[in-house]
């Protein structure tokens, strides 16, 4: 994640593309903050500033470049105890 922060030091889209693995990085201008994108070969994080920032709030999982490690899925369970679903 650090790493993904030393890169979004430029202004507007840019993308810095290494092999397969990929950086991309937006600033919106009327909420100062960043999207940052990366991937690193086996999954996709979506990273969001903090507004006039650089510092990560919030992330999410974008996608996986591989099957999940997930046999089988309880979803009985799942509606029972209101957990989220594993990716």
């Amino acid at each position: 994640m650090i790493k993904a922060i030393a890169f979004a030091i430029f202004i507007g889209v840019s993308m810095h593309s290494n092999a397969n693995k990929i950086f991309i990085h937006s600033l919106n201008p009327v909420s100062n903050r960043l999207a940052i994108l990366e991937d690193n070969e086996s999954i996709a994080f979506l990273y969001l500033t903090e507004a006039g920032t650089q510092r990560p709030i919030k992330d999410a999982v974008a996608y996986s470049r591989k099957p999940p490690a997930l046999k089988k899925v309880d979803w009985e369970k799942i509606e029972q105890t209101g957990d989220t679903p594993l990716l």
